[in-house]
């Protein structure tokens, strides 16, 4: 076998290992989405912690960290955790900024919805990072 036929194969198995690393990242953020809101008593006006919110970025953002697995891993698969939990950390910017914005610029906000985002900005970036470090 030459290298060439042996790509496709692993570059497909790293998809579908993405692609289920994306899924569970998704009903893991909701899931804890819906629990701190709870907790916190976040009013469900507020629209960034509705789960179909939290379903979509979370899937848009897991699957950008596939994507970048899968050129990161060309020249060094032990760049990834630092690209993803950097990008992860970049992320904290928005519900950091929401920590100054008022009532009137977010329905629903209080320094609790706010924080509560911060744990959904990170879980993707984990869920990815274990995933793809068994792989190798």
């Amino acid at each position: 076998m030459t290298v060439s036929e042996i790509a496709p194969v692993r570059t497909g198995r790293v998809v579908v290992q993405g692609l289920v690393a994306t899924a569970v990242a998704v009903v893991l953020n909701v899931a804890v989405g819906l629990a701190l809101r709870a907790a916190l008593g976040v009013d469900e006006a507020f629209l960034p912690l509705t789960p179909g919110a939290i379903a979509f970025f979370t899937l848009l953002s897991s699957l950008a960290g596939v994507v970048a697995y899968l050129i990161v891993r060309r020249w060094s698969a032990r760049a990834f955790p630092i690209i993803a939990f950097g990008v992860a950390a970049v992320s904290l910017a928005g519900p950091l900024n929401l920590l100054r914005a008022g009532d009137a610029d977010w329905e629903g906000l209080t320094t609790g919805a706010a924080l509560a985002l911060i744990p959904l900005h990170i879980l993707p970036a984990v869920v990815l990072v274990v995933a793809f470090r068994r792989r190798q």
